[in-house]
């Protein structure tokens, strides 16, 4: 058997096949060094780990995340828990699995939906994206589609970003390539 020769492996079709794999590996390696990965707690407790909103009138972020059974995602005007921060509620339970939108958190829901479909998974992350514009938010998966939408008449700024799970449950939190929105190692754009 003939071994190719260099000129045979240089072809223009090898060269494109070449840059394209060099293009795609240098592309997801800067896309990785470009995420953050924030572990929760076990108290049930909102941590705050990155920095100010740059542009608080047009918040627009997505996120992946990975528990069990309960994530929470709020967005609110101070670094730490408030009477006034919205809040996105994500649950698998044995009867259910909901979403709810709050103006405070664990107060009455502004907005809820229940599906039949499991929302978070315990070994497997799952994307979400939210939106926040003129008191309009809106929570979605990461294909695009809208799950649950709500206005609030009395809208308040918002400027930091708060994550959670459930008490008794650890989750991790990743936020990837959003950079627009924040400073710290996080990015934040849909």
């Amino acid at each position: 058997m003939a071994r190719p020769t260099l000129s045979l492996l240089m072809s223009p079709g090898h060269i494109c096949q070449l840059c394209f794999i060099c293009f795609t590996t240098l592309f997801s390696l800067s896309r990785s060094s470009e995420c953050s990965n924030y572990k929760t707690g076990i108290m049930g407790k909102y941590k705050y780990p990155m920095d100010m909103l740059d542009d608080q009138d047009n918040i627009n972020f997505h996120f992946k995340v990975k528990v069990m059974k309960y994530a929470y995602v709020t967005l609110s005007p101070v670094a730490h828990d408030t009477t006034n921060q919205y809040e996105i509620a994500i649950g698998n339970s044995e009867q259910a699995n909901t979403l709810a939108i709050r103006r405070c958190r664990q107060c009455d829901d502004e907005k809820s939906i229940t599906t039949r479909y499991r929302l978070l998974e315990a070994n497997e992350y799952k994307e979400f994206w939210v939106k926040l514009k003129s008191g309009r938010l809106e929570f979605g998966h990461f294909n695009g589609t809208i799950l649950l939408s709500w206005t609030d008449m009395y809208a308040f700024d918002t400027r930091y970003v708060g994550i959670a799970t459930g008490a008794g449950l650890s989750g991790d939190f990743v936020f990837c390539n959003n950079s627009k929105y924040a400073s710290k190692q996080v990015s934040w754009q849909v």
